[in-house]
């Protein structure tokens, strides 16, 4: 009763099913290692398998280059065929004169290669089949082989070279017969090239850890054979149906004993199959691998015999001792384990705190997740809202003083120009600001791609100081530019390289006095790329401001820098398009004063590239427009009509105008354009449905259609495209880009 007691106690119960439980673990964890090593060694042994199959081949087709040499340099002469030409029908007098003559002939050269190849025979045989010459038995000829040199009656059947295993009378080896004919290609023999296994298995003994068997079916040769050689070959130990020769058993025979019958059963099972396979003999202080490699008859598919790569082993030896190794540390680990599991309780209630408390940092995580998520969201909505409202009215101004720049609609005096052009500046000042907060934001949140393509250096500074070339003469500053780099060309972004250059050598002339120069440096950067140096003769810059000089709104002297048109964006936005091409930048103090900003571009490969340097003159462009082609406008806003259709005044267009998507696709019917400029958020309809309506209607399907929208981010682009727009013209713009980009599809 107190044994029951005992047993029924709690604790006792949990202590005797941990054994169990720990016990059973055990167990798991050594069949398992038990099953991973045995298929360790399958794999190795597999591996094995396939090796020697390799060198196996290699040597087979070396011994086969080496018959064909002999045939082709020793056989295939004129003196052998001349002595052979008339043998078949000659008289056995005369057949005995060639025979012997081709004998003294090939003998000195037969007894050589013997030495150097260990070649076995040169056997040639009539057409009939019947024997003329054996080299290695001159004496014994004239016997029919039709049944028992099947390699000798294919060739003299099918006039082929043909090469295999072959069994004989007394001998067995490797036959390489081909074909012998005259010089008018009439058939005269075949000739039998042939070598002992022994050839090949020199060749297989590669180093002294690697031995080789040839084991032989006792049935290919003769009782009264095997009774001569008996002295010389024993019965092979892993099959009594082979011979082997007594000195190539390794270490002198002493493996035999332990070759069990496990490894007997298992060489009888992969002879009948005639499969090649690998196994493990454990010989106490050495291992071996045994490959057991079938050597068939190529004309019966017969398996007359094997060929035995042994090689010593190292491997099974790491394996047993993995065993050990990794059986003790599951011991280790199934104790340790039992170990915490008796300390588990203790520590259940921690666990239980901590997850407590981690549920309530997922928690709050998860919620500031979502803030943060949120407030991403809404300032990619605040910055893509921010960037059309601003553009459309901006494309009010842009177009409005761009019109009267251009003096279209009557002269302006002096003072009235500089007034207009000050408001095109100044605009234009406003849209680079939007610009470069979008495109800041655009590569944070890494949307932003580098459209390569090829393009000059040269080409590319006189394309950015042209540009500039009016801020400089109003400054009287003069540009000076050395090239030095060993590349005429370099592949980037051009128009990201453009923005790089202009907001450096705006910030140059930002801050150098009038009448001082400004200086571009191109040079090689390691051999990897280029390095672009622009130096000004300004106020220069202090140690600890070039450390911040690329933040985000970071202003030196924020009183001077607002009152030149600074708000700290510039330089930010140019070290980010910098390290987008994979580049450096930074800036240091010269000795003759002023700063000196430079920035490196790694070398970009392409196999395709586009020119990007060719530009159209205004009057091409221009010119392109004078036609009486049909333009449907399409925008709800009147200011933008009336600016874009006093920049169309110019050219012979017939426009109508429709104030919303649906308008649009009722006048696209009647009108019939040739093309379409149609504003995106409009009322009663978009100009996304209304571009896919159009599309439907007959023969509008390759009619262009082009955006003119407020809306600049790439999803937007994405899906102006998949709507059916050829093309898109950002708010605001100029004149001259309207004018080109119809020009482009008219």
């Amino acid at each position: 009763m107190k044994n029951l007691r005992l047993f029924t106690h709690e604790p006792l119960k949990k202590f005797i099913y941990s054994i169990f439980f720990f016990i059973v673990l055990e167990a798991l964890v050594a069949t398992l290692i038990y099953v991973n090593i045995n298929n360790q060694k399958e794999t190795f042994l597999e591996t094995r398998t396939e090796l020697a199959q390799n060198e196996y081949k290699i040597a087979y087709w070396k011994l086969k280059e080496e018959s064909l040499l002999i045939f082709q340099e020793k056989i295939n002469t004129q003196t052998v065929i001349n002595l052979l030409k008339n043998v078949y029908d000659a008289s056995a007098l005369e057949q005995n004169s060639s025979r012997n003559e081709l004998y003294d002939h090939l003998l000195p050269g037969y007894q050589r290669l013997k030495k150097l190849l260990g070649l076995r025979q040169l056997h040639f045989v009539l057409p009939d089949n019947h024997s003329f010459l054996r080299m290695h038995r001159p004496n014994k000829y004239g016997d029919d082989l039709s049944k028992i040199r099947l390699t000798h009656a294919y060739v003299n059947k099918h006039k082929k070279s043909i090469d295999s295993f072959e069994e004989g009378r007394v001998n067995y080896g490797y036959r390489f017969v081909y074909p012998l004919f005259d010089n008018d290609d009439n058939y005269l023999c075949s000739v039998e090239v042939s070598f002992s296994a022994d050839a090949i298995q020199s060749a297989l003994t590669n180093n002294s850890d690697t031995r080789t068997l040839f084991l032989v079916k006792k049935e290919l040769s003769k009782d009264k054979v095997w009774d001569i050689e008996k002295s010389n070959y024993i019965t092979a130990p892993i099959s009594e149906q082979f011979f082997v020769d007594k000195d190539t058993l390794p270490l002198n025979g002493s493996i035999i004993k332990y070759i069990s019958d496990k490894n007997k059963q298992t060489f009888q099972k992969y002879l009948k199959e005639s499969q090649a396979y690998s196994t493990h003999i454990d010989a106490e202080t050495e291992n071996y691998i045994f490959s057991f490699l079938p050597v068939t008859n190529t004309l019966n598919n017969y398996t007359g015999a094997y060929m035995v790569v042994v090689s010593k082993s190292h491997y099974f030896n790491m394996i047993k001792l993995q065993h050990v190794i990794t059986q003790s540390i599951a011991l280790l680990l199934v104790l340790l384990l039992f170990y915490m599991h008796d300390r588990r309780q203790k520590y259940l209630e921690v666990l239980r705190m901590s997850r407590m408390k981690y549920k309530e940092v997922a928690k709050k995580l998860k919620t500031s997740n979502e803030n943060l998520e949120r407030i991403n969201k809404r300032k990619s909505e605040f910055l893509s809202s921010m960037s059309h409202e601003l553009r459309t009215p901006l494309n009010g101004i842009i177009g409005s003083a761009d019109l009267l720049s251009e003096q279209l609609f009557g002269k302006l005096n002096d003072k009235q120009l500089s007034y207009a052009k000050q408001i095109v500046k100044s605009a234009d000042h406003l849209l680079s600001l939007i610009n470069d907060i979008l495109n800041m934001a655009k590569i944070d949140a890494g949307k932003m791609e580098l459209n390569l393509t090829q393009f000059t250096l040269t080409g590319w500074i006189d394309g950015v100081t042209g540009i500039m070339q009016t801020e400089l003469e109003e400054k009287g500053i003069n540009v000076f530019t050395q090239i030095d780099s060993s590349n005429e060309h370099i592949i980037a972004d051009y128009r990201k390289c453009n923005q790089i250059m202009l907001n450096l050598l705006s910030n140059a002339l930002k801050y150098s006095p009038r009448g001082k120069t400004i200086t571009v440096r191109i040079s090689d950067e390691n051999h990897n790329g280029i390095r672009v140096e622009v130096q000004d003769q300004g106020i220069g810059i202090s140690k600890e401001d070039s450390k911040l000089i690329f933040s985000e709104f970071y202003q030196v002297n924020r009183e001077r820098d607002e009152s030149l048109g600074g708000m700290g964006i510039g330089l930010a936005l140019t070290r980010r398009l910098v390290e987008l091409h994979r580049g450096t930048i930074g800036v240091k103090d010269t000795e003759e004063g002023g700063a000196l900003f430079w920035f490196t571009l790694p070398i970009h490969h392409l196999e395709e590239y586009t020119d990007t340097e060719g530009r159209a003159d205004d009057d091409a462009v221009t010119s392109k427009c004078q036609k009486d082609n049909k333009l449907l406008l399409v925008d709800d806003n009147d200011l933008n009509i009336s600016i874009m259709l006093d920049m169309l005044s110019s050219c012979d267009f017939n426009i109508s105008v429709a104030r919303n998507g649906k308008m649009a696709v009722d006048m696209a019917q009647a009108f019939k354009p040739d093309i379409i400029l149609m504003d995106i958020q409009m009322p009663v309809m978009d100009g996304f449905e209304a571009c896919r309506l159009i599309k439907k209607l007959p023969g509008f399907d390759k009619i262009p259609m082009i955006a003119v929208t407020a809306s600049v981010t790439e999803v937007s682009k994405v899906e102006q495209t998949e709507a059916g727009y050829a093309d898109h013209l950002s708010k605001p713009f100029k004149r001259n880009e309207l004018i080109e980009i119809l020009s482009k599809y008219l």
